[in-house]
């Protein structure tokens, strides 16, 4: 008799966090492994939280701080998203100039073409200000 196997269906919700998960990987200039997470939607208003008001206003801060952000881990030791500005000087100082470099080469070659979709759509959205 023939054996028969049953794949299950993901749901929509599973297959969404599934993606959310999965890190890209990097290698930087010092040969370190950087996992690279596609941050969730709340969690880019949780930084501006996080860094405050003053420095959320700062485009060139946010620009530079934006690819360190994304790592989600260093030679496979799992970094969390920092919750308080110690946490971030943190990821800053353990990425250095070599992981921000690496991290946002990654973010541009996988993540970025999503984000200039988005600004298509709203720049080309019905009430968007020319």
């Amino acid at each position: 008799m023939a054996k028969v196997t049953v794949h299950p269906e993901k749901t929509p919700s599973e297959t969404i966090v599934k993606s959310a998960n999965e890190l890209v990987y990097v290698t930087d200039s010092r040969g370190r492994k950087l996992g690279l997470r596609k941050l969730p939607f709340l969690e880019e208003f949780r930084i501006v939280e996080t860094v405050g008001a003053e420095r959320a206003t700062n485009q060139v801060y946010m620009g530079m701080l934006n690819p360190i952000i994304h790592i989600a881990e260093i030679d496979g030791e799992k970094i969390d998203i920092p919750r308080t500005h110690p946490q971030i000087e943190a990821l800053i100082n353990r990425a250095g100039q070599e992981g921000f470099v690496a991290a946002f080469e990654g973010i541009s070659k996988h993540f970025a073409a999503g984000h200039k979709d988005l600004e298509a759509r709203i720049k080309n959205a019905d009430g968007t200000p020319d």
